[in-house]
């Protein structure tokens, strides 16, 4: 058993522009995946530039064209249905599930942040 969830995030253009990121987006990013289990099997990107929607033709000059998906996806194995029995809180819920492999919806959005897809603005406004 499964359970799912996921937003909607406008696409960055073609036309996007790259720029460093600041140290407090950096601390930001850090904070949100350095909680990424080993077991997701993730290898977090380089932390140093991000892009920007820039607006071009092709976009009517909003920088976003398309739109994709952020999500998580929470399996119930043993260990998170023993803590639903037990009425765990939400947040123990979560912290178990991503110690046990789980991608939180914020941890995906920032990797496609890193990976030039979408906005940090766009995430942080959805999520």
């Amino acid at each position: 058993n499964a359970l799912m969830a996921q937003r909607l995030v406008r696409k960055l253009c073609d036309c996007k522009t790259q720029r460093a990121m600041t140290e407090e987006e950096k601390v930001s990013m850090q904070k949100v995946l350095g909680t990424l289990s080993e077991k997701s099997g993730i290898v977090i990107p380089q932390m140093e530039n991000v892009y920007e929607p820039n607006g071009c033709e092709k976009c009517n000059k909003i920088g976003y064209k398309g739109r994709t998906t952020i999500s998580e996806i929470l399996v119930v194995d043993r260990d998170i249905e023993e803590l639903i029995t037990q009425s765990a809180s939400s947040s123990q819920i979560r912290d178990k599930a991503i110690e046990n492999g789980m991608i939180a919806m914020q941890q995906d959005g920032m990797l496609k942040v890193l990976e030039g897809e979408t906005s940090l603005e766009e995430v942080e406004r959805v999520v």
